[in-house]
Parts: structure tokens; sequence; C-alpha cells
């Protein structure tokens, strides 16, 4: 398959599944627009029709879990035509005939034939709707494999055989015996792109077998899945054959052991699957038969390495809900730890476990049933910050509630991706001076290495030196308003842009631009509401700021800093948050807040109405240190004791202030 570059404008999903734990997440990935998804899956099945396929192959793997998740797929997706997907899954009733095999053909060559036989009428239908075509190709891949059977000296037991099993098998002989091209086949007749679906290895045969905790062998996958085996598995291995098994069964303890670990088979990862988990976005090890569909998939050689080599992506390890044969009386974090030790090829692989797995989701229902899996010693995991907690089950359905589970993953993500957008207003001035200055601050600070989109509107008239470089790393909008609507006009315009935040910069020659890119480096993937410049986090600044505008009034000085402290405290009465400068003048805010409150821009107290409506509720405020410059206050205009008095009344009573 030809490696795809990565596709950055929609998130990459892998998954890790069997054939059908993992139904519910499989059906809202696949609806999502925005996420290129692809399954991984093994096909070490051996069970019933797979297995009489992969008999009659002799060096082929399952087909079976590949041909369901097709299905599954084609169907959500709407693919192709549901006919198609109805008369792959058709299963040939119990002693059916051979003559009711081969007619099959006959039907998708158009010939004429008897249809009395029920089955063969129920097929004729469906073919009926498909275009000649996809008729075309299925009559190549079925006859394929009745081309194969009657010259073959091995027989084939079609009893409840999938149709679609003998249409892959048709596929394996079609594609020189190459299973991963196999995949690809039969996945375009249900038009799924390759990629979609991908096999973990590079097509090896190979067979499950396993030891249940009473030193049991288990000879095949059959027997491991199968309800009558009380015995809890123990460990698994992958062999050459079927046939090696049989050697297996005078065997017993460490010798068993000894012979099934020196007698492993050689298998060896998918490129294709490489190449997707190193552009994943988001893995997922999702629920399912744990021993027989899962963990065989993690022990694949150099998959845990790949896996821990992407470093960006989140690795959710969604448990089970409810216990089945194979993980009998087991827990959660059994299943977690069991899942790491095959990720890292059965210990032999020293990786850090937040390198494969960020988050583990472990059920706690809310009622419990006796067949829950129970969450076990959740102490046991090192790092609390990887559990995640909840009744992710659907009601009571047994299924997985997946927009709960994904839902605010997809979303972190998204959010992640997208370069926020900002609107910087250079307040208060009309200065060309002063405009130019922020405006060159911004560009000596590397504004352009920022992760999001910024537009400065101002009021004064910029030269086009400045405005027209092709180079220059924002963008610029002038705003021309009348005598005392500046800021109005240029909040207004801001709130209509569209921008995600907002950057409140007084332009009075106090502040430095190079804080509005501190301040815009922190609102990557939109977590917060809102970054505030902060004056008094640094002593320092405030002390000389101090002496530079009360050195002839100490009084007045204390005054103001006591006011500025009771303003603080306001807010952590009112609202549980304090706040160090709540007169700041370098507010980096979500446009929405600012949008709230934007009525109010003109009235001294601004700044309380903005922050009343931020912490109100419980919004996300991060204070960060600025650097400032005293400005005599004849020059610049202050916060009288009069207006410190009212911003404190609009702290506790926003609403019922009148619109300045």
């Amino acid at each position: 398959m030809k490696n795809p570059k990565k596709d950055t404008s929609r998130l990459n999903v892998v998954m890790f599944t069997g054939g059908r734990g993992s139904t519910a997440l499989a059906s809202q990935l696949s609806n999502a627009a925005e996420i290129n998804l692809t399954l991984a899956i093994n096909g070490y099945d051996d069970g019933l029709s797979t297995g009489e396929v992969r008999r009659f192959l002799g060096d082929s793997l399952g087909p079976s879990d590949f041909r369901k998740n097709a299905s599954r797929i084609a169907s959500l997706r709407n693919s192709c035509n549901l006919a198609l997907i109805e008369f792959l899954d058709l299963r040939f009733p119990d002693d059916v005939s051979l003559d009711t095999v081969t007619a099959i053909e006959h039907v998708l060559c158009h010939s004429q034939w008897d249809a009395n036989d029920i089955f063969i009428k129920k097929v004729s239908d469906l073919l009926s709707k498909l275009d000649e075509d996809t008729l075309t190709e299925l009559e190549t891949y079925y006859g394929a494999f009745l081309d194969d059977y009657s010259n073959s000296i091995y027989g084939f037991n079609f009893d409840d055989c999938s149709v679609g099993n003998l249409i892959f098998a048709g596929c394996f002989l079609s594609s020189k015996r190459s299973f991963n091209q196999t995949v690809e086949r039969y996945s375009k007749i249900l038009g799924i792109p390759s990629g979609v679906i991908v096999n973990v290895t590079n097509g090896e045969n190979a067979y499950l077998v396993a030891i249940d905790r009473d030193g049991k062998f288990l000879e095949s996958e059959a027997n491991i899945v199968d309800d009558q085996n009380l015995g809890r598995i123990k460990d698994f291995y992958l062999i050459n054959s079927s046939g090696q098994a049989q050697q297996y069964r005078k065997r017993s303890g460490r010798d068993l052991i000894q012979e099934l670990d020196s007698g492993s088979a050689k298998i060896t990862l998918n490129p294709a699957l490489s190449l997707a988990v190193e552009h994943a976005d988001l893995i997922l090890y999702a629920p399912g038969t744990q021993y027989s569909s899962l963990f065989p998939s993690y022990i694949t050689p150099g998959l845990g390495k790949c896996i821990s080599q992407n470093l960006h992506a989140l690795k959710l390890l969604i448990t089970n809900l409810y216990e089945d044969a194979e993980t009998r009386d087991a827990s959660a974090t059994e299943i977690i730890d069991r899942a790491l030790y095959y990720l890292r090829e059965k210990g032999h692989k020293e990786i850090p476990a937040p390198f494969l797995v960020t988050h583990y989701l472990v059920n706690v229902p809310d009622s419990v049933k006796s067949d829950h899996i129970p969450v076990g010693h959740i102490d046991s995991i090192e790092d609390p910050r990887l559990v995640r907690i909840g009744n992710f089950e659907e009601g009571i359905s047994g299924r997985h509630h997946a927009e709960k589970i994904l839902t605010p993953f997809v979303k972190s993500l998204t959010e992640s991706r997208l370069r926020p957008t900002v609107a910087v207003l250079l307040m208060e001035s009309k200065s060309i001076d002063k405009a130019t200055q922020t405006m060159l601050e911004l560009i000596r600070a590397r504004v352009g290495s920022l992760s999001c989109d910024i537009t400065v509107y101002h009021l004064a008239p910029i030269p086009e030196n400045i405005t027209k470089r092709k180079d220059l790393p924002f963008k610029t909008f002038r705003i021309e308003a009348n005598s005392g609507l500046g800021d109005k006009t240029l909040i207004d315009t801001a709130c209509q842009s569209g921008a995600d935040y907002i950057c409140l910069f007084e332009s009075s020659g106090m502040y430095h631009g190079h804080d509005i890119v501190n301040l815009a480096a922190n609102i990557d993937g939109q977590h917060l509401d809102a970054v505030w410049g902060s004056r008094r986090l640094s002593r320092h600044d405030m002390k000389a700021s101090y002496r530079f505008r009360y050195k002839h009034h100490a009084i007045n000085g204390m005054i103001s800093a006591l006011g500025s402290h009771a303003l603080s405290a306001a807010y952590l009465f009112r609202h549980g948050r304090y706040i160090s400068d709540t007169l700041s003048g370098l507010r980096l805010v979500k446009t929405v807040h600012v949008q709230n409150v934007a009525q109010h821009i003109n009235h001294p107290c601004f700044n309380q109405f903005l922050l009343s409506e931020l912490l109100k509720s419980g919004n996300k405020v991060f204070e960060l240190p600025v650097e400032f410059l005293p400005i005599s206050p004849e020059k610049v205009k202050r916060t009288s004791i009069s207006e410190g008095l009212r911003s404190l009344w609009v702290i506790f009573w926003p609403h019922k202030q009148r619109v300045d």
C-alpha cells in the first residue's frame, strides 16, 4: 500500500479492535466527518467457518473479524449498496448441497437457474439490485475459490459458512496469497478506502494457543473463547501451524512453556499500521475479548515501541463492562496490567506506561451487577493522573456510551488543532507613535511564531510601510470613529469579527507590546477564558511605580495600595478567587465574555464588569506578570478614591449599574 501523507485537516484515529466489542465506538467514529479512522485487527480467529477457511487455504489468517468490520463500516458510511452487505453476510444453511454452493456462481453470471431453492432465491433477489461491475468483481473472486476447491484434494464444510468468507478466500487466491492485499481488495468491494481496515502484522500465518491458570493447554483460539472453559487464561502464544499444537498436547508445566516460547511464530509489524500510529492523534485500545482479539495484537514485535514514539497522541485504554469466558473474575486493573505487559512484548521492553497509555477508562456502574467487571486495586496504578473512572455504559445495554467516552477527547484534540484568532485593540489613543511602537514590539517579540492569528485594530493612521508589508506577521485594521466613541467602535467591530479572543491593550505607553505575545502564548487549545496581565506580580516594578507616582504624597500612595488590595480581597470574598491587579490595562479575554459587557466599555469601572462576568461562572482566568512603565498622573488618568468605592459596588452588584 502506498504510504499516505498525514492529513492535518482531520483527526487521525487508530483503534485496536476485534469483531464486535467496539461496535458503539466504531459507529461514533465512522459517522464523524472530521475523523480519519483506522481499525487495527489481527487474523488469529480459527473458529467455525473461519477455521474451515484457514484449514482449506492452509496459509491464510482468519477472515472473520475483517469481514465483520468491513460490513459494519460500509453500512455506517453507506459506501455501497446495502444488498451487497446482506449478500456477503448470508450464511449457508446446515447440510447445504454442493449444487446450492455452485449455483451462486451461475446467478452471478446471469445464468438461468432453478430458483426453487429458497436460499438461492434470496441470493438472486439481492444480486438483482447490484450493478454490473460489482457482479463481475464478485464472480471473479467467487469463481477463484470454486476453481481452487474443484482442484483441491481437501474438502470443505460449507455448513453455516458466510458467503463473504468464500469471497474473501477468492480474494486471497487472486492476490497471490498475500493476506494484507486481500484485506484491501475485500474492503474495496464494499467501497471502503485503503487504510481503514488493516491487519496488525505483515500477514504471516500464525495460530493462537494458550495455557489457563490450571495449566491446561488450549490448542486454538476457539478453545480460548469457549464458555465451557472455566479456567482463566494465564498466558497465550502464537505458533506456526495448527498441526504444531498437537505436539504440545503431550507437554505440561515448564517444558510446555519453554517449547511454546521457542516455537513462537515470527511475525512482523504491518508498515501501513506503523505509519497510521505515527500520524495518529488518538489511539484507542477498544474493549472486547482480550486474550483472543486484543492482547494478541498488542504483542506484535515493534508495535509498543512505535506507539511510544508518538508523543503527541492521546492513548485511551477502555476496559470491559462485563466479564467473558477468558476474563472470568478478572478486574479492570488486571486487564490494564496485562495490556501493558503485552504492549511491552511480555515485559521484554522497558517502556514507561504513559508512553503507551495516557488514559485508563474504568467503568463503575451506578448499580453493580454480578457479571460487571470489578474495578480492582485502582491504587496499584502508580500515576492517578492516568485514570478516568465513571459509568461508561449506555443505560443497561451492555454497550459502551461512545459519545460520553469519546467526545471530551475528540473535542480537546479538535480545539488544540485550531488556530485561535485574536483581535488586539489599541485603546485610549490615536497617537501614531504609540500605535507603531506597539506594532514594532509585536514584531520584535516574534508574534509570528504563535499558534494563533492576530489582527491589530487601531484608531491611528499607521504608515503604509508597516500595514502594506507582505511579511507582516499580523493583520491590521483601522477604525475611523467619532470623537469619544473610539473604544466603543473598536470593541463593537472586534466582537463582530468572529475572533475567538479580544486583547484589550491600553495604549498610554505604560504597557509593552511584547507582553501581548506572552499573553497570547497561553491560549493554545482555547482552554483558558482569560489571560490577565498583572503589574502587581512584580514587587520591584510596583515599588518603582509608587516611588515615581507618590514620592511627594506618601499618604495617597498608601491609600492607593490599600485600595488596590481591597478590590482584590473583594473578589476573593465574592467569587473565591484572588485577582492581584483588578485595574490592569492589558487583558486577553474570550470574545463572548467581552461581548457580554461591551456596553460598559466607557464606564470607569469597566474592568470590574469584565472580571465579574468572568468569575461568576467559575471560568478559567490565568494571571501573568507584565512589565509596565510608571507614567505621571498628569499624562494618564488614574483611578480616584470615589471610583475605587464605585468599583467595590460593581463587584458585588454589577447588574444594578447603569450603562454609561
